[in-house]
Order: structure tokens, then sequence, then C-alpha cells
């Protein structure tokens, strides 16, 4: 049985899941036990305040604990429930050894870097919502073209499409509908199907990526979900560039980016009694491999 490449990108995909939740986990429960342990002994009356730097250290191990399952968990579905028992976990703690007598600036310190470091990643994440595109630069590379290859995909249809070449060349527009039959250029496409043609190059020791997607909103939908595969795999994971290219306004979140492939969550601000088409160019850029 032929195994499409959506496939293998969605069992990498699920294998991830199970082994960072499972990491994650570990890290969470054995933390949660401790502060138990903690919380009893304050209880007992046999926890003594602790001086000021032991008061920032537990501050600094808890926001590096809760950022460390949230790379972790990224993207992922039990990410949210997970995240939320860490921080939990690390409110305790910092409770537990919040004693009478223990030094003010300590207890200021303790409260105040885990606090910080969730407005900051608040703050990234509002950013990256609202400019994907923020801190990418790529210079222009010589492009090798892909023939187009047909494959199966799930309900939720995504079609890409890559550069144009021949007599328009480089400056035609790939979303021109004038120029579309069928409403992609340079293939076909079905209900159940994509039409896959990308530009992959090598320059000056780095490897690019580049390719459109476009995805089908149908009536009063407004999420929607592109998974991209680079393959064969990058050697280390890309950076990626994501820039809307047509359709209406959406705001684009990267919840997966490994070397093998990228998961892009679409949603539009509000529903229409209409189907709507969105594209994206799509440039991920890693270093090649050693050899």
């Amino acid at each position: 049985m032929r195994v499409t490449g959506d496939e293998l990108l969605e069992r990498a995909r699920r294998c991830a899941v199970v082994v960072r939740s499972a990491v994650a986990g570990s890290v969470v429960m054995p933390a949660g036990l401790c502060t138990m342990l903690v919380f009893a002994r304050r209880f007992a009356g046999r926890l003594e305040p602790i001086s000021a730097p032991e008061l920032v250290a537990v501050g600094l191990a808890i926001t590096g604990a809760v950022i460390a399952i949230r790379a972790l968990t990224l993207g992922h579905p039990a990410s949210v429930p997970i995240l939320r028992s860490a921080w939990a976990v690390g409110a305790a703690l910092a409770l537990a050894v919040s004693l009478p007598g223990s030094p003010a600036l300590g207890l200021v310190l303790l409260w105040a870097i885990p606090i910080g470091a969730v407005a900051a990643l608040a703050w990234e994440s509002r950013r990256h919502r609202l400019d994907p595109t923020r801190g990418f630069s790529a210079e222009p590379v010589s492009e090798i073209l892909v023939e187009p290859i047909r494959e199966p995909i799930t309900e939720r249809r995504a079609e890409s499409i890559g550069e144009p070449t021949g007599a328009k060349g480089r400056d035609a527009d790939p979303m021109d509908e004038s120029d579309e039959s069928d409403g992609f250029c340079g293939g076909t496409s079905d209900e159940r199907g994509i039409v896959q043609r990308i530009v992959r190059s090598m320059e000056d020791g780095w490897e690019t990526f580049c390719g459109e997607f476009r995805c089908r909103f149908a009536e009063r939908e407004r999420t929607q979900v592109i998974h991209v595969a680079f393959c064969p795999p990058f050697a280390a994971t890309p950076e990626l560039h994501i820039e809307p290219i047509h359709g209406p306004t959406v705001e684009i979140q990267t919840t997966q980016l490994e070397p093998f492939g990228a998961r892009l969550d679409l949603r539009t601000g509000s529903d229409t009694t209409r189907e709507r088409d969105v594209a994206v160019r799509v440039i991920a850029r890693a270093p090649v491999a050693a050899t």
C-alpha cells in the first residue's frame, strides 16, 4: 500500500504528540508531588523562611520549567491542560515558600519573575498572531521546479501551487484568476485531491523551500488547517516566513514546526454565506547538513 507524504506527516505528528506529552507529564507530576511535600512541611511547622537568593532561585526554576513545558506541548491538543497544570503547580510552590518573616525583596522577585514571564509569553503570542512574518528575511535563490504530485487528503482540502513558468515568467501573479481554468495555476484539482508544485533550492550552505498554498473556507466556516510537508526533511528546524497573498484577511498561527513539516492554523474574522479561498506563501529556510 502506497503511503503518501501527508500520511507520513500525520503519523510523525501523532508520534510527536505522544512523546512530548509524556515528557511534559514526567516534569509536571514529580513537581506536583514535591509541592505537596513542601506544603505538608509548612502545615506541620517544619518549614523555615528561606533567603532572598533562594526565593529568586525558586522563581527562576518555576519559570524555566513552565517555559520548557510550553515548548514541548506547543500546538498539541493537550497543551492547554498541561500548561495550566504546570502554572498551578508553580503558583502552589511559590505560595508554599512564601512564609512570614521571609525577605521582602525575595518575595517580590519570587512572584514577579513568573508573572513577568506570563505577560511576555502572552505579548509574544499576540504579536505572532498579528504579524506571523515578523523577523524573517530571505535572500533571493535560484529555482528548481518540482513536478506536480497528486495525493489524497482529508475533507478539509488544501491546494498548493508554485511559481508560474514559461512566457509569463517570474512577474506573473500566481493568483491571477484570468489565468486559471480551474482556480489553480499549473495543475488540476478535485474535491478530494491536492496538486502540489513547489520551489526548492540550495545556495551558499542554505536550503530553501518555497510554495503557495490555497485552502477553501466553506459557508460559515471560520477555521482551517494547512499541513506543509518538507520532503525530504530539512537537516534542522527551519526558519519560517508566511505571507497572505490572496483572499480575505485571516490570522495565521504556526502551531507546529519541525524539520519534516509545519502546521498552519488559519482563522477568519467573521463567517459568510459563501465559500472563500485563501492563499498563503510559505518560505522555509535551514542550513544544509554538514558532510
